[in-house]
């Protein structure tokens, strides 16, 4: 029931012969002129399998919700095949797009911080195509409070490399980045709610960094800054303060929205390898004349294993408790 095993039955084997009666779905066929048993709701896409589906199937069946099982469609320049849409700059010949599930059994891992949703994805054109593609996926069957740690995962020399674009709005998740299609990964991962600790860079930049950017973290794994004066020299640049060294966290900043200059809000989105160790970066956002460091700080969320002090009397865990404090 909505892909987690409930029950199991175990028949004595039976032969299948070849029939011409007709197959019913959804109701009892009790003679050519009546049927009996109707099923009370709505069947969409049924399917008949020569084996049985792996869990992995199944999930990845259930994680497509209103976008359905996978199909094949003509290829245009913004093609919608299951969940996913294809967008292509340019076609030189046409051919046809698909969406075909994969088993990450035959997958390389995948990164330390990523969980598998089951949603993996064989995304590929018959077409001849030049230009960078985007692929988009529309997953409404995850909630709104999941989709900010939803990633994008793209397979590139045998190694999964995150993809996703850096401002998303729920349900559509887009890449970012792509010079090839297939295979693909939607995964969730570690995210946290940091605490921003924003100063003047001086003396890099003239006082009045302060006045002229503002940070905040709404969107868990997301900072977006946004500079503040109605004109002037704008953004120049955003990069990552590499001293002292980021601990537990792949950043990803991506070139300005709007180009050098614009006065556009801007976003830089990380992920967590590692939930069980703390968070620390800095990035750094400059105009002209002026600039911010924002120290970007997560707490860790421990996991505890405790054990009896053989050498001492037993009963340890019994005398002592341990906790995660704040």
């Amino acid at each position: 029931m909505n892909g987690v095993l409930v029950a199991t039955r175990t028949d004595p084997p039976i032969t299948i012969t070849n029939s011409t009666a007709d197959l019913a779905i959804g109701a009892q066929i009790r003679s050519s002129t009546f049927n009996a048993f109707f099923f009370q709701g709505r069947i969409d896409e049924a399917s008949i399998y020569n084996r049985a589906l792996t869990q992995v199937e199944i999930t990845s069946i259930v994680n497509a919700g209103l976008a359905g099982k996978l199909k094949t469609e003509p290829t245009t320049l913004s093609t919608k095949v299951g969940d996913a849409t294809i967008f292509l700059p340019t076609i030189n010949t046409n051919g046809l797009v698909q969406e075909i599930p994969l088993d990450p059994a035959v997958l390389p891992a995948l990164p330390v911080g990523s969980t598998a949703t089951g949603l993996f994805y064989d995304v590929a054109t018959s077409a001849d195509f030049t230009g960078n593609p985007t692929v988009c996926f529309n997953l409404p069957s995850f909630t709104v409070a999941q989709f900010p740690a939803l990633r994008i995962l793209h397979l590139e020399n045998g190694v999964w490399v995150n993809r996703t674009a850096a401002s998303n709005t729920y349900p559509t998740l887009c890449s970012d980045g792509l010079t090839s299609l297939s295979p693909f990964a939607i995964v969730q991962g570690a995210v946290c709610n940091p605490i921003l600790t924003i100063t003047d860079d001086v003396p890099n930049f003239f006082p009045g960094g302060l006045a002229t950017f503002t940070a905040t973290s709404i969107v868990a794994g997301r900072i977006d800054i946004i500079y503040t004066p109605p004109g002037g020299s704008g953004f120049q640049s955003i990069t990552e303060v590499l001293v002292p060294p980021t601990m537990n966290a792949i950043v990803d900043i991506d070139p300005l929205v709007g180009g050098i200059g614009t006065l556009l809000p801007q976003s830089v989105n990380f992920t967590v390898p590692n939930p069980n160790l703390p968070v620390d970066f800095t990035i750094l956002a400059s105009s002209r004349f002026h600039g911010i460091r924002i120290r970007v700080q997560c707490a860790c969320t421990p996991t505890f294993t405790v054990t009896d002090d053989l050498s001492m009397v037993p009963r340890g865990p019994a005398a002592f408790t341990v906790t995660n404090g704040p």
